[in-house]
């Protein structure tokens, strides 16, 4: 499985070629997944399985719009798994976590590929 989707990335810069889109959207990116993941746990901590469901949907669809496509295969099986199962294994979080991590690693070197 690829980590990042350069098919994704390259339409994200086919709709703006100077690369400030694609810079905003790292940043939201980068921002935004870290709380949800921490929104995901605390739910699943509390066992509101339906908040859980939500959350993994919106850290998902984050994911397959910025090409993360381990993140967002990963969550997506957590998604689907959640609501037959009512439980998760903590260690999932902390995958989900290095993931991202290495994803925003990735991206950063796009990142560096446009300033150049």
């Amino acid at each position: 499985m690829e980590l990042i989707s350069e098919k994704q990335i390259k339409i994200i810069f086919e709709i703006d070629r100077s690369g400030d889109l694609f810079r905003r959207l790292v940043d939201i990116f980068e921002t935004d997944i870290p709380n949800l993941i921490l929104d995901l746990d605390n739910a699943l901590k509390g066992e509101d399985f339906s908040n859980a469901k939500k959350i993994s949907h919106s850290i998902r669809s984050s994911s397959l719009n910025m090409g993360a496509t381990e993140l967002a295969t990963m969550v997506g099986n957590f998604e689907d798994s959640i609501e037959v199962s009512k439980s998760c294994d903590p260690v999932l979080i902390i995958e989900f976590k290095k993931c991202f991590q290495y994803t925003i690693t990735e991206l950063r070197g796009y990142l560096n590929l446009c300033e150049t």
